[in-house]
């Protein structure tokens, strides 16, 4: 595979083919850009990672009166991470289960 785009891990599961992969922009001054697909369909870039963050964000700011770092956090599937590092900096969050 070229420089500019490479499959890092593919597996096939019962809800279709999951891929995790790396492509290089070269009109972002070669930005490496990683993504998980589901078949064709895009489900995460880490482009774009707002999505992610606010996931995270929004859910634990909804934790009103709790003490700092006495929330147990919970997140479903690792997927690029993002959610995952959103919720440990958040001062709520005590410990982190993914």
């Amino acid at each position: 595979m070229s420089r500019n785009f490479e499959e890092i891990d593919f597996q096939d599961t019962d809800i279709g083919e999951v891929i995790l992969q790396r492509r290089r922009y070269l009109e972002l001054d070669g930005l490496d850009v990683y993504e998980v697909k589901l078949d064709e369909e895009y489900l995460m870039s880490s482009l774009f990672t707002v999505g992610e963050i606010a996931l995270s964000e929004i859910s634990l700011d909804k934790l009103e009166g709790v003490d700092p770092g006495s929330a147990d956090v919970v997140v479903g599937g690792l997927g690029l991470g993002y959610t995952a590092e959103a919720a440990l900096e958040h001062p709520a969050t005590g410990s982190l289960m993914v």
